[in-house]
């Protein structure tokens, strides 16, 4: 091959640089390198291509021709702008005055250094920063490599260490354990969690935990030792960790329970005891053996729910207790089917009957006192649904009410199927007399306090009921006044249990409520029934006198009339205004009234308003009319309501026109003979005054006794008359 194609083929740079500075020749290599033309290189000075940071190192190095340097680096810049490192070789000046030179392109060789150097900085970062001793140690036990944690562990800084055999700050007890495992390491064994003390920097001693293996090619045992204090200390942190799981599975609300595909308990955690169970008992069962029948078909949809998902949350279920009662459940099942660690669906189950019981009694009280709201319900349904309602979900007592009669002395079921037994009933009448002995009812109406009787046998209030007790399964019964706003017992709840027992903090809960539940219904229930009665006697009251009855309501104007109105003034409406009222006042008593309306209502001390003025009936008619009324008056005593009676006195108006005009007939009579008349007159005159000052009541009687007196002036004119004639 000739030195040409030599030149030309090679993967090196070469050229040849002329004493003026300038390429003379440059090879292909170089022009590929750097992305130049040769043109372009043979043109310009060679320092031109040169990265300007190395131009003067470059020219420096190149000074002394004759001494040129054996290898330089320096940077060049290629035609794209890029940086490429050349590493250049002995340059060679020959006898013409040119220099041959060579270099080869160390560019990714440079980046691989500085990468190198980053991850050995990041390396030594991530050692440094470690709690744990990482070192080498030679064939021969010296240390040869250390990082800072030693600083931390043994107070040496990492300087002072190496270059120091190992064992010079091994306790001496533990120096024979640790050249044996030494030994060990050399022959190849990796050794981990062997253990030996340390002689610290401040001569305290302590322990270390390593972990080592030799490295045939380092030749050097590489090892991380581990504070024991702290291992120890990780150790007391999971053994308190796992403590706390188990305290949650064990002793936590929730039932941990894991089952298989087909449905079968492969654990459970050993809290389902509250429910009775054993988790050996539960494993291979499944929960559709014990779940109630109206619940089961859901169950079972959920339970190929999951089968399908991620995570299901099951709707509340009961499940069966052990003693035979059901229990409310809230679930939430996951599938880890596919988890090696579990291969189950994962059911995380709470037992929520407290709160179950809670939200459907606190439905049944909502539901009763809708109930009570409407008139179409009676007492003995609305009290028998609850009670029902209260049995249902405590099945575990028996709820019975007694009202107290009219007359207070006798406790009387509510429902007539509760048969009172004979040793019971006072006489043939379905009640009993309230006294301390006639069981826990009639003490605890006697008393007007609870009475607990715990033991049916052991209580003087059913000495005499014991037999009828044990032969209808009552041990227990607890008897509850409910007394009214009046302080009067009114009825009592009793509670009856199948066996010996006081009530505890939930039973005088649920008891509270229940009394007080039932006050409100039997309360409302009275109400209504005197309210019937207020309102029937008063609509007679209203038919039989001559009064309409209105209530105004001032801040919205409307007048309610009563069922008077129409009978006494003709009119059928039911709700008018006050300018309703007011255009049918007579035109000459309109301004006064209306005035006095007004004034009467502008003032805040005044309560009561009476008047007397000519109303237009709805025949035409004006008709008489006194009216008295009393005003509502709000917390800054402005008037916001009126209510009054309005009366028709228009025949007792014609009565009294009726008398005025015999007391002037009498008038002319008693001048014509005054001394026969006299004492007739004087009569008639002082009835006349008592009917100005009568009230309705006394008025017949009144008219009564001037009757007479008329008959008697009567007949003493007819006697004048007569003896006139004669």
């Amino acid at each position: 091959m000739k030195v040409e194609d030599f030149f030309q083929l090679a993967s090196d740079i070469f050229c040849v640089v002329g004493a003026d500075g300038y390429f003379k020749k440059v090879n292909p290599a170089f022009c590929n390198i750097l992305g130049y033309s040769e043109e372009q290189l043979l043109s310009k000075p060679a320092v031109c291509f040169i990265y300007p940071g190395d131009a003067d190192t470059t020219l420096g190095a190149y000074k002394d021709p004759g001494n040129p340097p054996e290898i330089f680096q320096n940077r060049y810049l290629t035609a794209s702008g890029a940086i490429k490192w050349l590493s250049w070789g002995k340059v060679i000046l020959a006898d013409d005055g040119y220099f041959y030179a060579s270099a080869r392109d160390v560019t990714h060789e440079k980046e691989l250094a500085k990468r190198l150097c980053q991850s050995n900085k990041e390396l030594q970062t991530i050692l440094d920063s470690t709690v744990d001793i990482i070192c080498s140690i030679s064939a021969e036990g010296t240390f040869l490599s250390m990082n800072k944690a030693v600083e931390s562990v043994l107070g040496y800084s990492a300087e002072e260490v190496i270059g120091k055999a190992s064992n010079e700050f091994v306790y001496p007890p533990d120096l024979a354990a640790t050249k044996a495992t030494a030994r060990e390491i050399l022959a190849g064994a990796e050794i981990t969690n062997f253990e030996n003390r340390y002689f610290r920097k401040d001569g305290s001693v302590i322990s270390i935990v390593w972990s080592a293996n030799w490295s045939e090619e380092r030749q050097a045992v590489f090892c991380i030792g581990r504070n024991a204090v702290q291992r120890k200390k990780q150790e007391e942190l999971l053994i308190q960790s796992e403590q706390r799981f188990r305290g949650l599975v064990e002793e936590g609300t929730d039932f941990i329970l894991i089952l298989n595909a087909e449905g079968k308990y492969i654990y459970a955690s050993s809290n389902v005891s509250r429910l009775g169970y054993t988790a050996e008992y539960l494993v291979e069962k499944t929960p559709f053996d014990l779940t109630h029948p109206d619940d089961l078909q859901m169950l079972l949809a959920n339970f190929q729910k999951v089968l399908d998902s991620d995570r299901v949350k099951v709707p509340t279920f009961r499940f069966r207790h052990a003693d035979g009662s059901w229990r409310y459940l809230s679930t939430v099942a996951t599938n880890r089917l596919h988890d090696p660690s579990i291969r189950g669906i994962v059911a995380n189950a709470r037992d929520v009957t407290e709160l179950m019981i809670q939200n459907l009694n606190l439905e049944l009280e909502l539901e009763v006192l809708e109930m009570n709201t409407c008139s179409t319900y009676s007492t003995s349904a609305i009290v028998g649904r609850y009670l029902q309602g209260l049995s249902k979900l405590f099945t575990h007592m028996k709820f019975d009410v007694n009202l107290v009669n009219r007359h207070r002395t006798h406790l009387i079921p509510l429902f007539e199927e509760n048969e009172l037994p004979a040793v019971l009933r006072d006489g043939q009448r379905n009640e009993f007399r309230i006294t301390p002995d006639r069981g826990a009812c009639g003490a605890a109406a006697f008393y007007k306090q609870a009475v607990i009787v715990e033991d049916v046998n052991q209580h003087p209030a059913t000495s005499t009921l014991k037999d009828f007790l044990a032969s209808i399964n009552i041990r227990s019964c607890w008897s509850y006044p409910i007394i009214n706003e009046s302080e009067e017992v009114v009825a009592t709840l009793a509670v009856h249990q199948d066996v010996v027992k006081r009530p505890d903090e939930s039973d005088e809960v649920l008891i509270s409520r229940a009394v007080t539940i039932l006050k409100i219904i039997l309360q409302s229930q009275q109400t209504r029934t005197n309210l019937q009665l207020s309102s029937e006697r008063h609509r007679y009251a209203t038919m039989a006198a001559n009064d309409a009855i209105y209530d105004w309501d001032i801040v919205h104007d409307e007048l309610f009339w009563g069922e008077g109105f129409e009978k006494v003034l003709g009119y059928k409406e039911d709700t008018t205004c006050i300018s309703w009222w007011v255009e049918r006042l007579h035109p000459d008593d309109l301004e006064s009234i209306n005035s006095s309306l007004q004034c009467v209502l502008g003032d805040k001390d005044k309560c009561y308003w009476q008047a007397e003025y000519r109303w237009r009936k709805a025949d035409g008619t004006y008709a008489h009319i006194v009216e008295s009324s009393y005003i509502i008056r709000d917390s800054e005593r402005r008037a916001v309501r009126m209510v009054g009676a309005l009366q028709d006195i228009t025949r007792i108006k014609e009565h009294q026109q009726q008398i005025l005009k015999q007391n002037k007939l009498l008038r002319e009579i008693a001048q014509i003979n005054s001394h026969h008349i006299r004492k007739p007159l004087a009569n008639i005159l002082g009835l006349i005054e008592a009917v100005k000052h009568s009230d309705q009541e006394s008025l017949p009687e009144l008219l009564a006794l001037l009757g007479r007196s008329g008959e008697e002036l009567d007949e003493i004119i007819r006697e004048i008359a007569r003896k006139t004639i004669a």
